[in-house]
């Protein structure tokens, strides 16, 4: 067997790790999205401030519902932290 058709090929920790429904049927199992995408314009909460701060435009997307930010010229905002979905709300 070649090794294209070797990535393929059956491997049962992949189907010990797969879910089933009520039935014992596999199911596929449905990915987290994130609400927003690289190049929107973002307002950021900060914990013990109050007000917004921003906006930022969002860099990247580090993993469903983390945000990397920076500033509108590139620069990184946050010294290029990681900031969850839940502290920032979408600037119009």
């Amino acid at each position: 067997m070649d090794a294209q058709k070797a990535s393929r090929a059956y491997n049962p920790d992949w189907a010990a790790a797969s879910s089933t429904n009520s039935a014992g049927r596999p199911t596929i199992q449905r990915g987290t999205s994130s609400s927003y995408r690289p190049e929107d314009r973002v307002w950021l909460s900060t914990e013990g401030r109050r007000g917004l701060e921003g906006p930022f435009l969002v860099a990247k997307v580090s993993s469903p519902g983390i945000y990397i930010l920076c500033f509108e010229n590139g620069n990184p905002a946050k010294d290029g932290a990681e900031i969850e979905e839940s502290r920032l709300s979408l600037a119009q």
